[in-house]
């Protein structure tokens, strides 16, 4: 649903740009175990689906579709997304509580 999907479905998720953050730490915090060297030239992106707790916290966050990262790439996407806390209530006033979103991760191991 992160992309396109069921307009009745649509209204279950909200849109990354209005969350209103408390605590985003920066991506490169998190990196996998083990790195290949495939991985740094080409860089990896994973598109996470995570509900919104009643705290504010981001939960559940599973792969959105096929993934086509290793493992590694995938739990340092998880450990990343899901130490963000986000309000209760959107920018545009909606409650967040239940609802989910979907969050693209870049990892540029590169840098």
């Amino acid at each position: 649903m992160c992309a396109g999907g069921s307009p009745a479905l649509a209204a279950d998720y909200v849109d990354l740009s209005d969350l209103i953050f408390y605590y985003r730490p920066e991506q490169t915090r998190y990196r996998p175990d083990h790195i290949d060297a495939t991985d740094v030239d080409r860089g990896q992106s994973i598109t996470l689906v995570c509900s919104i707790t009643r705290y504010g916290h981001l939960a559940d966050c599973e792969p959105a579709g096929e993934v086509d990262a290793e493992a590694g790439f995938v739990r340092a996407a998880i450990r990343n997304v899901e130490s963000w806390i986000v309000a209760d209530y959107t920018r545009s006033g909606t409650p967040t509580e239940g609802r989910q979103v979907c969050v693209t991760v870049r990892f540029d191991l590169a840098v």
